[in-house]
């Protein structure tokens, strides 16, 4: 039904509530979304969405129901959103319409994720909502 928005609000206070209940809050950096399909693309009535935040410590949380997750290293294009999350989808396509042909690299093997650099509940406005959109780059080959 393409409320993403509110399910991705829901995974975040779920992924929250297992931490604190765990006592593992403090064992986690900023929160990630890392996309394993496009929804805009997906004939699917549901996708594959994996929310989360950085783990810091080199134990698992074996007491935990959370899950971990690692990307393999590669080469990323980076590019700042400055605003509403409902917007975002403007950063992507920006990103893969027109930086991504213009430049020297195709899509890489990795998937692509969203790095969230502040916290919406301590901002005044969304408009100082800050995202960083990784996107798996790697040369093109000629």
């Amino acid at each position: 039904m393409r409320s993403f928005e509110k399910a991705a609000q829901k995974c975040f206070m779920l992924v929250i509530e297992d931490l604190k209940r765990h006592e593992l809050i403090n064992h986690v950096g900023r929160p990630h979304a890392i996309f394993f399909e496009d929804p805009d693309l997906s004939l699917s009535e549901s996708m594959v969405y994996f929310g989360g935040f950085e783990w810091f410590e080199a134990v698992k949380p074996h007491q935990s129901a959370l899950q971990m997750f690692s990307l393999d290293p590669c080469l990323w294009a980076v590019f700042l959103h400055k605003g509403s999350y409902r917007s975002l989808w403007q950063t992507w396509n920006a990103a893969y319409r027109n930086w991504l042909p213009l430049s020297n690299f195709d899509l890489g093997e990795n998937y692509p994720f969203e790095l969230y650099l502040n916290d919406p509940r301590a901002i005044r406005r969304e408009s100082e909502l800050l995202t960083e959109i990784f996107i798996p780059i790697k040369e093109r080959s000629l």
